[in-house]
């Protein structure tokens, strides 16, 4: 069985750590590992990383340069390049457990899963103040190892390249600018019957830079987070209305803004988790009223 490790590229040095974490995984024996490396970069400024990579790896790896910025695009250069039965996804400002791969396979196994979500876990510099360590923005957990999921994220998961071929999926090129192209992508792979699980024991690890804790940033991620969860529950003719979605995130975001509000005096971890929702389900209400979606990249 061979596993196809996609991972785009753009301007990041710590690709070669995410490299180097590939080589250190611990594989069942009846696995093969391939890489794929897609530099979203014009100039191919992550080529040489590679290379050196490649030059003291026994692994396979492919790289190619998707010359329009558009990260969708470079993600479907991924999909189009991978021969794997399986296709992995990391970024490239991650480093994977050594266990990551078998624990994703080993899930999708035990659950006859199409798709396994693992977890990211954040790790932010020593600048960064404890109460936002406290409540932690960045890191993904999807829920208990078995649990389902009705959407995704690229940033640490294993789809069945089998399902990927069946029904013609690929990342939608509309969100190559603003992000959301891989929860838009599980969406419809589930939408096509596909079954989507959680493993909270593969994990990756994120290094986060100071400048993703600018509360602008994060705002507009959540902003951009919701905003996408919002056009995607609006696509689906069977959910509800968009005045229904309009008034519930409307109550919702009034809420937790005065409840954050609340709670700056008692905790400011708990406070700022709140602000996030408030943020998350305005993003939906601009979904509703067809705003445009924040540019991520």
């Amino acid at each position: 069985m061979l596993i196809s490790v996609c991972l785009c590229t753009y301007k990041r040095a710590s690709v070669a750590e995410t490299l180097a974490s590939l080589a250190r995984q611990i594989l069942p024996a009846d696995s093969m590992l391939e890489i794929v490396v897609v530099d979203n970069d014009a100039t191919a400024s992550g080529r040489a990383i590679v290379a050196d990579f490649a030059a003291g790896s026994s692994i396979p790896v492919a790289y190619d340069v998707e010359s329009e910025r558009n990260i969708a695009a470079a993600r479907n250069r991924c999909l189009a390049l991978a021969q794997g039965d399986w296709l992995a996804f990391v970024d490239d400002d991650e480093v994977a457990d050594t266990d990551w791969l078998a624990r994703l396979l080993e899930t999708a196994s035990a659950y006859r899963a199409d798709a396994v979500l693992g977890r990211v876990i954040a790790q932010y510099p020593p600048e960064a103040p404890s109460w936002l360590v406290s409540a932690d923005p960045l890191s993904r957990d999807w829920g208990p190892t078995g649990s389902g999921s009705d959407s995704g994220s690229t940033a640490n998961a294993l789809v069945s390249a089998a399902m990927v071929g069946r029904h013609a999926l690929s990342f939608d090129r509309r969100f190559g600018r603003t992000g959301g192209e891989d929860s838009d992508f599980f969406s419809r792979l589930r939408e096509a019957g596909g079954r989507i699980v959680c493993c909270r024991e593969a994990v990756v690890r994120e290094e986060v830079p100071a400048g993703r804790l600018a509360p602008g940033y994060l705002r507009r991620r959540a902003l951009r987070a919701g905003q996408t969860t919002g056009e995607l529950f609006l696509r689906a003719p069977a959910r509800a209305s968009r005045a229904r979605l309009l008034l519930w995130s409307g109550a919702k975001t009034i809420a937790f803004y005065g409840l954050a509000a609340g709670m700056r005096r008692f905790g400011r971890a708990t406070a700022w988790r709140l602000q996030v929702k408030a943020w998350l389900n305005l993003g939906k209400l601009r979904a509703c009223v067809g705003l445009p979606t924040p540019t991520m990249y």
